[in-house]
């Protein structure tokens, strides 16, 4: 979990949140907790007021109470939105070459192009979105899995896929395109999303991401 916490978020030298790790100094939750099965980890806003912060760790404790934690929240400051999920890191076969297809390019500086139809948004963000995997058709991404955030140690996946192309497997072979490059690149394949993304986690399951914990996040 600390992991994952350094390559999701910014920390200061106090080990609070100071921003989330996308190049900027914002948008980090008020509380995130990571529970593993045998530890819980919570990691707070750096302006959070200490005697909250004294508050919320007398209440953090296995079984997790989000209900109780968002009371005690909400006598500070009015919660704005909540994220719960699984936690997942990629367990896949490293010694077994992930099979060439032809459609699932490595998308660079140099083939930006193949962006612009569905994903615009992300040409901006090459370098520090990369590896960039995309699924092709027809000259043009419709699946693509690029880093999140990254840190020295891990990136974090994110995945699109155009509407009309979802449903058809397309997404777990860019996933573990992107997990076979982050592996190669010596760093460690993270995955996560919302308990109500069943979707999401089948994708996960395809993979062979092994689900290691749990994420709880509360934003003000």
């Amino acid at each position: 979990m600390k992991i994952q916490t350094r390559t999701l978020y910014r920390l200061n030298t106090e080990g609070r949140l100071t921003g989330i790790n996308e190049g900027d100094d914002s948008g980090a939750p008020l509380l995130f907790i990571g529970k593993t099965r045998d530890s819980i980890q919570a990691y707070f806003h750096e302006l959070a007021p200490e005697s909250l912060v004294e508050e919320l760790q007398d209440s953090i404790h296995d079984p997790v109470s989000i209900s109780l934690l968002c009371r005690t929240i909400e006598q500070y400051r009015p919660i704005q939105r909540i994220w719960m999920g699984p936690a997942y890191v990629y367990s896949g076969n490293l010694l077994q070459e992930i099979e060439e297809l032809e459609h699932v390019v490595h998308i660079t500086g140099n083939n930006l192009y193949l962006l612009d139809m569905h994903f615009a948004d992300l040409q901006d963000g090459v370098e520090t979105k990369s590896p960039i995997i995309g699924y092709v058709v027809n000259g043009q991404a419709v699946s693509v899995c690029c880093s999140a955030r990254t840190s020295d140690t891990a990136s974090e996946a994110s995945l699109y896929t155009a509407e009309a192309y979802r449903g058809q497997g397309l997404a777990a072979l860019v996933v573990r395109r992107w997990c076979h490059q982050i592996h190669a690149e010596g760093r460690i394949a993270l995955y996560s999303t919302s308990w109500d993304n069943i979707s999401s986690q089948r994708i996960a399951q395809k993979c062979n991401f092994t689900p290691y914990g749990a994420d709880f996040s509360i934003y003000i």
